[in-house]
């Protein structure tokens, strides 16, 4: 059995597009400087070289490195910057960690790729005024906060795109057409 965790992430560092993937080799936790969590193991390293093996769609970049973990979106260039300086890593989301501690305290297998939908450069809508603590969206808050900021429907509109060339390269790259030819191989 094998977790196979798959996403959206943001860009931390220059040179990660929109669409380019990030395989996680390494876990790093925003809510401790010291929680840093290697995917290791004969399985682990299997699936990564597995996915080593397949070329990036659309002139995607695949990457493998660091995947960090937070608590709330991160909006901002400056604090997507602040946050590659800090942890020294390449992309940030808000679930890898728990799924891969899960993963591990069950001995099941875990890989993790993220599709990149905002660069570093790239500024996202401030979510925080109308998502709750579990991460809903107030449908709501949401339309009250595009009406009184008549700006954020560019952002919003841009990420969505974003996300659907993100979740284009996703798709392709875990059902390639020859992805039965790879494992009947390995």
């Amino acid at each position: 059995m094998c977790i196979r965790d798959r996403g959206y992430a943001g860009a931390l560092i220059e040179g990660m597009n929109v669409g380019d993937l990030l395989i996680a080799k390494t876990i790093i936790s925003s809510e401790s400087d010291s929680l840093s969590l290697e995917i290791e193991g004969p399985e682990n390293s299997k699936w990564l070289e597995l996915a080593k093996m397949i070329a990036p769609p659309n002139n995607a970049q695949l990457k493998v490195g660091k995947l960090l973990t937070v608590d709330q979106v991160v909006h901002t260039p400056k604090a997507k910057k602040e946050l590659a300086n800090r942890f020294q890593a390449e992309a940030v989301e808000m679930e890898t960690l728990e799924i891969f501690l899960l993963a591990r305290q069950n001995n099941i297998t875990f890989f993790s790729l993220r599709g990149i939908s905002d660069a570093v450069n790239h500024e996202l809508i401030d979510s925080s005024s109308f998502l709750s603590k579990d991460g809903e969206i107030s449908k709501l808050k949401a339309s009250c906060y595009v009406l009184t900021h008549p700006s954020s429907i560019k952002k919003v509109l841009s990420l969505q795109s974003h996300a659907k060339i993100a979740t284009q390269n996703l798709t392709d790259f875990l059902y390639p057409t020859n992805l039965q030819e790879l494992v009947m191989e390995n």
